[in-house]
């Protein structure tokens, strides 16, 4: 069975720098690399690098660009069979300048905004055992359109679903974001998008809120103070994990893919928040979104490394219920 992931694929520029230059003068970067991105990409990254079965729904041009994003995810075992090559439009591409281990982005979105409702059918939908989808494709149609056909489709044929919500989808398609909530499995959002979802309020407040509109599982991101993890039945924040930050590109892609590989193994809250929170951490220990990485080794040595210390008992039982379901 298949994780299906709807949203953009990228190409990633990345260029670490000492300065943000002003208007009109230069700055100079230290180090370069371009690579596959996007939050969707990203998220397979790390799932496949778990062993999940995963594919994409998206669209790309018929260009260099898309060519480096899609051989490396085909060489990654990820299946493109519903991915559209516009032979009119250019993929996605995104610049970002690191400084200090964080990053901005200047993206362009290209094809990823031609995304047509035609292209999801309950045959694209067979066979998947949960779809999750990047709140960055509610920003414009038609995939706006294609997004809500893809939730009607799986709630009629019963798979769950999950999102990765960031701002200014919140912003901009508000009350579209609202409806879409009441079908989500598990949703995934920092602070200030759950404030603006919800009319503001303490982060416990907008967990209660987003749980009575029907989600089961609220992935709450508190940036430096961890995130919270919680159920009707359960709640419980987790820190984040101490690492050596290189650029934080697809930390928030790599702690979704936690949650969702949770859900799908039907893991507990302390083992999954666990296994969002490391995956985030380490996610910024590599230039882009990791693709090609071996995660799951990765992911043991660290949580080898860490087992026993005052850190990885913030987690509880986590750490060690990780370990032994990965060996």
């Amino acid at each position: 069975m298949t994780l299906l992931l709807m949203g953009d694929i990228n190409v990633d520029t990345t260029m670490t720098i000492h300065k943000y230059p002003g208007l009109g003068e230069d700055a100079f970067g230290s180090r370069i690399s371009t690579q596959p991105g996007g939050g969707i990409v990203n998220s397979s990254a790390s799932l496949v690098g778990l062993g999940e079965s995963v594919a994409l729904s998206a669209s790309t041009g018929c260009d260099v660009w898309a060519d480096m994003v899609l051989k490396p995810l085909e060489k990654a075992g990820v299946d493109l069979s519903r991915v559209v090559k516009l032979p009119d439009e250019t993929t996605g591409l995104i610049f970002l300048p690191v400084k200090g281990g964080e990053r901005t982005m200047f993206s362009y979105r290209g094809a990823n905004e031609k995304f047509h409702p035609d292209w999801v059918t309950e045959n694209s939908l067979k066979g998947v055992d949960l779809l999750h989808y990047s709140g960055y494709a509610l920003l414009t149609l038609p995939y706006r359109d294609a997004i809500k056909k893809a939730v009607r489709l799986a709630r009629k044929m019963n798979i769950p679903m999950s999102v990765d919500m960031p701002l200014e989808p919140v912003l901009q398609q508000t009350e579209t974001v609202r409806e879409l909530l009441a079908d989500m499995a598990i949703c995934i959002l920092g602070l200030s998008e759950a404030q603006a979802l919800v009319g503001g309020g303490s982060p416990d407040a907008c967990v209660d809120l987003l749980l009575e509109r029907g989600v089961k599982v609220v992935g709450l991101k508190l940036g430096r103070q961890g995130a919270v993890i919680a159920t009707k039945e359960q709640r419980k924040q987790f820190p984040i994990f101490k690492v050596d930050s290189v650029d934080t590109t697809g930390a928030g892609d790599s702690f979704s893919s936690g949650l969702v590989y949770a859900y799908h193994h039907r893991l507990d809250l302390e083992t999954a928040g666990t296994l969002a929170s490391v995956l985030g951490a380490l996610a910024t220990t590599v230039y882009g979104g990791g693709l090609g990485i071996d995660w799951r080794e990765k992911l043991e040595t660290f949580l080898r490394e860490c087992l026993g210390t005052p850190e990885a008992s913030e987690f509880g039982t986590g750490v060690a219920k990780l370990l032994k379901l990965l060996g």
